[in-house]
């Protein structure tokens, strides 16, 4: 928290190396990103975001320079407590909605994480009362919805 670099370690070799700020907020693997405490998902850049096998993501890259280059590798991240979970899938504002399956509930501060998907990969932070009143269990499919505007996007 103090450190104005970061040195990541990963496997006995570096992984990542540079600013705290910028590889803490725009981690290049999924080891930094839960170092981080951030989803990471990887894909193909499209015009719109994303692209990670079915899931399509919409996101944001205000704070690089000129578009994305779209065809190439990319990096979406996002923290869970920007994710919210829903029965059936959300209508409305939010660009992302997708079915992921329950792999885990744990206790997280003074909530719950959701973790879903292939490998418990992603995951929601939402209150005990949401988990309660929504009925949650492993193996469960629900939807994880985020809006487009806390979804990082960037060159892998």
């Amino acid at each position: 928290m103090l450190a104005d670099r970061v040195v990541i370690l990963e496997n006995g070799r570096i992984s990542e190396d540079g600013p705290a700020r910028d590889v803490l907020q725009r981690p290049r693997s999924r080891f930094a990103a839960g170092l981080a405490g951030l989803n990471f998902v990887t894909g193909q850049i499209t015009g719109h975001g994303l692209k990670a096998g079915a899931l399509n993501l919409y996101g944001q890259h205000d704070d690089l320079p000129g578009p994305l280059p779209t065809g190439q590798p990319g990096v979406a991240v996002f923290p869970p407590s920007a994710v919210s979970v829903f029965l059936t899938e959300a209508h409305g504002s939010p660009r992302n909605s997708f079915a992921v399956a329950i792999t885990d509930l744990e206790p997280h501060g003074d909530g719950i994480r959701v973790r879903a998907g292939k490998g418990g990969l992603l995951s929601a932070d939402i209150t005990t009362a949401a988990a309660a009143d929504l009925g949650l269990t492993p193996g469960m499919q629900v939807y994880f919805v985020v809006k487009a505007g806390a979804v990082a996007i960037y060159p892998g």
